[in-house]
């Protein structure tokens, strides 16, 4: 929790002044750990291979290890993320679905072709585990497949029915006759 007042401590920083804790018993630049009774544990350097002459100085630890690092085996496998961390694409999911919503409404081509390429990306970054919401992107292509296929065939039945139009005799002599135009100046 924080506060807006002045001067408050945030509890996520860390603390000022000259009381600042070290580093825990046992980590690198810290006090070496209690044992019970009082002693105290001093750590042994690594024995070395067999047949080696043994020296009175300690092995040094890996570069990662001795200036307090995560071991190897604790980073996430590729493409995994680490606990806590959003997710670099889940944008593409919202997109996704935004689009396919917005195709129904306006530019029905443009916006149904966007939805489906981002629904695609989304459900390939779900996959490789670089987002979670690959649920949003298959909304979105299902919304953009179904408003493409609807607005293609409203262009056919647009054009066929002007094609018919344009071939009938009744309304060629309409659109030639002038005076069989409603106006707007007629009383009715």
């Amino acid at each position: 929790m924080s506060t807006n007042e002045p001067g408050a401590q945030n509890p996520y920083d860390p603390p000022s002044g000259g009381n600042e804790p070290g580093p825990p018993p046992g980590q690198p630049g810290g006090p070496p750990p209690e044992q019970p009774g009082g002693a105290t544990h001093q750590p042994r350097a690594p024995m070395p291979p067999s047949g080696a002459p043994q020296s009175g100085q300690p092995q040094q630890q890996p570069a990662s290890y001795a200036s307090g690092g995560v071991p190897p085996s604790a980073h996430p496998a590729p493409g995994m993320q680490y606990p806590g961390q959003p997710y670099p694409k889940n944008s593409l999911g919202v997109w996704s679905l935004v689009l396919g919503i917005l195709s129904w409404f306006l530019c029905p081509i443009i916006a149904s072709i966007a939805a489906i390429v981002t629904g695609h990306m989304s459900r390939r970054a779900t996959r490789e585990g670089l987002a979670d919401n690959g649920g949003l992107g298959l909304a979105g292509i299902i919304l953009g497949w179904a408003s493409l296929i609807l607005s293609v065939v409203g262009i056919i039945i647009f054009v066929v029915a002007f094609g018919a139009a344009m071939n009938d005799p009744a309304f060629r002599e309409f659109l030639n006759d002038p005076t069989a135009w409603p106006s707007l100046d007629s009383d009715y």
